[in-house]
C-alpha cells in the first residue's frame, strides 16, 4: 500500500436532503484523522489520502448532516459492490 492513494470519490451517501450539508469525519487507518464539510450537492470526489507506509488498513467513516436541526448518521454506499 505505500504511495497508494485511497480515494473516496466512487462512494454514495444515502441523503435524500438536497440542501443539506454534511460533516464527514474520516479515520484512515494509519493513526491519520480528518474531517471534511460538503457542501449541498458536493461528491465524495477529491476526499482521498496517501498511505505512507505498507500495511492492512481498515478507514473508518462517519457522515451527518443536520436535519431538522438535529444531526444523524447517513450511510454510506459503493456502488461497485452491487455489479
Amino acid at each position: 500500500v505505500e504511495g497508494v492513494t485511497f480515494d473516496l470519490g466512487g462512494l454514495l451517501l444515502g441523503d435524500a436532503g438536497t440542501e443539506d450539508s454534511i460533516s464527514l469525519s474520516v479515520d484512515w487507518g494509519d493513526g491519520t484523522s480528518e474531517t471534511f464539510t460538503l457542501e449541498p450537492g458536493q461528491s465524495l470526489g477529491g476526499v482521498s489520502h496517501l498511505y505512507l507506509d505498507d500495511g492492512v488498513y481498515r478507514v473508518n467513516l462517519r457522515a451527518e448532516d443536520n436535519d431538522a436541526g438535529g444531526k444523524r448518521e447517513l450511510p454510506l454506499y459503493d456502488p461497485r459492490a452491487f455489479e
